[in-house]
């Protein structure tokens, strides 16, 4: 070993007596000189710990005379051998921040997958064998501790009767299709995992609004373990829903009613009133005399201004399937309060093509209980229903 530290260009004298001390300075020498005075030693000295921790431990039980080393080997095909190793970590997001979490449980997957060098080289060197068969459980309340993989998790949980049990994502079987996009979207759904109840919406309008929406009719989503997800687009729901619902947690979703011919129908698929969201929240508004509640969100998002040009009349035209030119560019304050198709239109026009989180969010603090489009209210009253666990209709 201390040849071929002297080859990579480190000059030490390793205590021969003693292997645990040894390796003890043997990670303060490599590491040491690479993290001191960098902006990641704190994550360094967290890696020395945790590989003296676990190289310690495999030193003594090959040392111990409880149970022969050897009995323990596993050989491979090719005569290989390794050592089977389970590491379980309880807990990480107690000691340790966000950063801290994901360094350390990579660090620990990657010595377990004899993909760190220096440390595959000491378990050769030390314990006579060509590496390791690891595997790494971590039992977490923290979405950074999770993997991106659905198909590693095991989440557990109380069925009805009170009784524990659990749900592995490896025993899933998804089209390889659909298997891709879940993996693709699971970073933004891992907090779903930890819910009662979820509610899938379309895009960032409704992901903007719906929080706010709750807590005007009385339902704060995290006190009911309510976990709200932006499927970005209504192609996703189903998917991501089915995911969920495997993991046992319920979930709501809500459709644009133009696609009500091709979602699939079930007790908890709502829908629009109108052709989509911006419809609903428009003639909802205009129905409760709230034209000002629009004109004060409008009002908010100041590099749109109230005009509703030409690009906007032709977005929300083909939407609504009506013939060009068939309105003309106009400002929302110029509109007759008489002509409601009109307001319908311009209004529905202005927020259609000014999608996003931003507005959205800027609705849900705007539009007061009797404002609030009745199916949004069915939606959070049906994840209310099901976090309680109720599963009335």
């Amino acid at each position: 070993m201390e040849n071929l530290l002297n080859q990579k260009g480190f000059h030490l004298s390793l205590p021969k007596e003693d292997a645990r001390k040894a390796t003890l300075v043997l990670f303060n020498e490599i590491f040491r000189s690479i993290a001191i005075g960098t902006s990641y030693d704190s994550t360094m000295k967290l890696m020395i710990a945790v590989g003296v921790s676990l190289l310690i431990k495999m030193i003594r039980k090959k040392e111990s005379r409880a149970i022969s080393f050897e009995n323990m080997i596993v050989t491979d095909s090719r005569g290989r051998r390794f050592l089977p190793v389970t590491v379980s970590i309880d807990e990480p997001e107690l000691h340790l921040h966000p950063y801290l979490q994901r360094a350390m449980l990579a660090f620990c997957r990657s010595i377990l997958n004899n993909e760190e060098p220096f440390f595959l080289k000491l378990v050769q060197t030390i314990l006579g064998v060509d590496g390791l068969r690891g595997q790494l459980f971590v039992v977490t309340h923290s979405t950074d501790s999770l993997v991106n993989d659905y198909r590693q998790i095991i989440r557990i949980y109380w069925d009805d009767r009170k009784k524990v049990q659990a749900a592995c994502g490896a025993s899933f079987h998804f089209d390889r299709e659909i298997e891709k996009h879940l993996i693709m979207h699971f970073p933004e759904v891992k907090e779903a995992l930890y819910s009662k109840c979820t509610i899938l919406v379309e895009g960032e309008t409704e992901y903007g609004s719906f929080g706010y929406f709750a807590k005007t009719l009385g339902v704060n989503f995290d006190y009911h373990g309510i976990c709200l997800i932006n499927a970005r687009g209504e192609s996703s729901i189903s998917k991501i829903a089915q995911l969920v619902r495997r993991f046992h947690i319920p979930a709501v979703c809500l459709y644009d009613r133009d696609v009500m011919g091709t979602a699939r129908q079930s007790p908890y698929v709502f829908f629009t009133d109108f052709i989509c969201y911006e419809m609903d929240v428009v003639k909802s508004c205009l129905a409760h005399r709230g034209r000002k509640a629009l004109d004060q969100v409008i009002g908010d998002m100041e590099d749109a201004g109230d005009a509703v040009n030409t690009s906007l009349i032709k977005k929300a035209g083909a939407k609504l399937g009506l013939p060009k030119g068939y309105y003309p560019p106009v400002k929302l304050k110029n509109i007759n309060p008489r002509n409601r198709e009109a307001l319908e239109f311009y209004y529905f026009a202005w927020l259609y093509g000014n999608k996003g989180v931003i507005i959205g969010r800027t609705l849900g603090k705007s539009l007061g209980k009797e404002l609030i489009p009745p199916a949004f209210a069915r939606v959070i009253q049906a994840a209310v229903r099901l976090s309680c666990g109720s599963s009335d209709k």
